[in-house]
């Protein structure tokens, strides 16, 4: 009898024993699941503005010179001065080249008559054929020598070749000079069109614009005032001194109070924008430099986890690649610190 109860309550304690293991794996598991708060995001069109700075200049500038050298008689303008088309604003002291022109004149003409001479004595079989071809090319070659001293007067004097102001004066009246040095640089002025801005913009932010997007413009020496303007060219390679992508912004009126070479803050609207994810700053698990670790699901009951590239950074968001999570997924946005890879999850709506 003694050993019956022994065997019953082995029995007993066995089973109580199963049941307290098995209410206490029941119940670990269901501590092992964590609550968490998701959010949905959706693709949006990424067309943030672009800050750059920038100068201004001429949409046209030309060095000036003279086709040759010799010394400078007379300089008509000045730095600072405007130009209207075909101005002379330069010449070269002439005696030097009227004399080229007259001899190159006088054997031109002794050539002229020394080939009729030939010719007709040819018609009266006194001269040969050789003859008269030989006063034939000593014409040609003299006609060419006049045309380039004709040519190199021509262009002994400097003419304003649109209407605008001198940027830069390089030489002085009575200077000596060689062929082709620089004498004026002048820009285009005083007409819509002719005010320009250059910047250099990064290759993630180039890749946004093109030509004809608007741009605002702001300058130091009128702070409150605003300029508009449009992309007229975009560099389609780098500054290899600087690794920025040069863009063109054309002011859409001339504004005589802006002078070459003032700097100015450019915010540019891009046209072209990426498809991006706006998730929230609190879904962020940690960064680093230009990469951040997010958790979601896909199933809202399992924990994946993955690193995204971090495009903008603002006070309440970050964007990424819309490609950079699947379309489906549930970004957890609270408890996201407390969670690992696969970790089990209940969502709190």
């Amino acid at each position: 009898m003694k050993k019956s109860i022994y065997i019953i309550s082995v029995f007993f304690l066995g089973f109580f024993s199963c049941k307290k293991e098995y209410n206490t794996s029941e119940q670990r598991e269901k501590n092992t699941v964590k609550k968490v708060r998701v959010t949905t995001i959706k693709d949006q069109n990424d067309i943030n503005t672009v800050i750059a700075t920038g100068t201004l200049g001429s949409k046209d500038e030309v060095l000036l010179s003279f086709k040759t050298g010799g010394i400078i008689q007379k300089l008509n303008v000045n730095e600072g001065e405007k130009i209207d088309k075909n101005n002379r604003i330069g010449s070269l002291n002439l005696s030097e080249i009227n004399a080229q022109v007259r001899s190159t004149k006088n054997n031109y003409d002794k050539a002229s008559r020394d080939y009729e001479r030939v010719s007709n004595l040819y018609k009266d079989t006194v001269a040969t054929l050789e003859q008269k071809q030989n006063a034939k090319t000593g014409l040609d070659i003299a006609r060419s020598a006049l045309e380039i001293v004709n040519f190199n007067k021509q262009y002994s004097v400097i003419n304003a070749p649109f209407k605008g102001l001198v940027l830069k004066k390089f030489v002085e009246e009575g200077q000596l000079i060689a062929p082709g040095q620089p004498v004026y640089l002048v820009g285009r002025s005083g007409e819509k069109g002719a005010q320009i801005i250059k910047a250099g913009i990064v290759d993630k932010d180039i890749v946004k614009m093109q030509l004809n997007d608007t741009a605002h413009i702001v300058f130091d020496a009128f702070a409150k005032a605003e300029y508009q303007g449009v992309i007229t060219q975009i560099a389609q390679i780098a500054n290899q001194d600087t690794g920025l992508y040069t863009i063109e912004i054309t002011l859409k009126e001339y504004f005589p109070e802006l002078k070459n070479g003032f700097i100015g803050t450019v915010e540019i609207f891009p046209s072209l924008g990426i498809q991006t994810l706006k998730i929230p700053m609190n879904a962020l698990v940690e960064g680093q430099d230009r990469s951040a670790r997010v958790f979601y699901s896909l199933d809202d009951r399992t924990v994946l986890e993955t690193e995204v590239e971090v495009l903008d950074l603002k006070d309440t968001y970050f964007t990424v690649k819309a490609n950079a999570l699947p379309k489906n997924a549930k970004i957890i946005n609270e408890g996201a610190p407390f969670l690992t890879m696969n970790d089990s999850i209940q969502i709190i709506r």
